[in-house]
């Protein structure tokens, strides 16, 4: 019978030792769930690392415990993705306690809405992008965090108002362009309740930014009627910066449409993406929704294919 990678490891002179691993158990706390190549790319130390043995590392967690193993779809047999998530004693060695709500397998919806949110992120890290959210983000370095997407602001407005001097635009909208820079510190967010990928120049300015959407079906999308004021009570799309719309993206992703790879558009879209296109418009306008699909189009959770097309989650490099 051939060897476990963890008996090959002990062999070699390199016991398993679960410390070195602490910081990665964490990583997998903080997102519940967890696939290989996601791990490479949300879990800074293992960027540089290659998919086999990002792979062996995670197999080896398991056999010693720490993480259980666990297919997303078993329907698809051995084309089945694998997941990982903590164990009992995963959780113990973190000191956190053992509840039923982060050991148990997340409902089908739930774990969909996971990997996807998951594949997200790692997809734009994958590309070079920043990624910030407060599911990961120290409370400390939220002040920072923000002081990007006010810079951003600011740039845009200003950039909107040269745009507009250039073609001759009206008085009266140059004036509003005006007052939009003026005011972009009075709007920009003053707490982290989104997440956004960005980019910046070599002179430290943010030159792309992107807000990332991904629909929690735990949740709301938009108040209905009279509701509960509080930050429990809060609706997804409230929790979306209030910044004046000029050249910003918006990626919004939800774990229920079919997205058509051959077609490059969504074959069934969910009632739930419907509620989100129309919670954006009226927070936004409808600029807002020409760039739901410009990074990243056939990342979806689920995906119409016909024979001879392919499909991914994650760029190739990332697989």
């Amino acid at each position: 019978m051939p060897l476990s990678h963890s008996e090959l490891t002990r062999r070699r002179g390199r016991p398993f030792r679960v410390e070195e691993y602490r910081g990665l158990l964490e990583r997998i706390a903080q997102l519940r769930v967890i696939t290989s190549a996601q791990a490479q790319w949300l879990y800074a130390p293992w960027r540089k690392k290659t998919s086999r043995n990002a792979k062996a590392r995670l197999r080896q967690l398991t056999e010693q415990g720490y993480l259980r193993a666990d297919k997303a779809r078993p329907a698809r047999g051995r084309a089945a993705l694998y997941f990982y998530q903590l164990t009992h004693r995963g959780l113990s060695l973190l000191g956190m306690p053992p509840t039923s709500t982060v050991l148990a397998r997340p409902e089908p919806a739930i774990l969909d809405y996971l990997l996807l949110r998951n594949d997200v992120w790692a997809a734009f890290r994958c590309a070079g992008f920043e990624v910030v959210t407060p599911v990961l983000l120290e409370l400390e370095h939220h002040p920072r965090a923000l002081a990007v997407v006010a810079a951003w602001a600011k740039l845009q407005a200003h950039k909107h108002l040269v745009t507009l001097q250039r073609d001759g635009a009206a008085p009266d909208a140059l004036e509003k362009a005006q007052k939009d820079v003026e005011r972009s510190a009075l709007f920009a967010p003053k707490e982290l309740t989104f997440s956004f990928a960005y980019r910046l120049t070599a002179k430290k300015l943010p030159e792309d930014l992107v807000l990332l959407v991904v629909d929690d079906p735990r949740r709301a999308v938009a108040r209905k009627g009279r509701a509960a004021v509080g930050r429990a009570k809060r609706a997804q799309v409230e929790e979306l910066p209030l910044l004046g719309y000029h050249g910003d993206r918006l990626l919004l992703r939800d774990s229920e449409s079919r997205w058509d790879v051959a077609l490059a558009r969504l074959r069934t879209p969910s009632q739930r993406h419907a509620e989100w296109m129309a919670a954006l418009r009226k927070r936004y306008g409808a600029a807002a929704l020409a760039t739901l699909n410009a990074d990243f189009p056939d990342l979806w959770a689920h995906k119409f294919v016909r024979p001879g097309s392919s499909q991914h989650s994650l760029p190739k490099d990332a697989q």
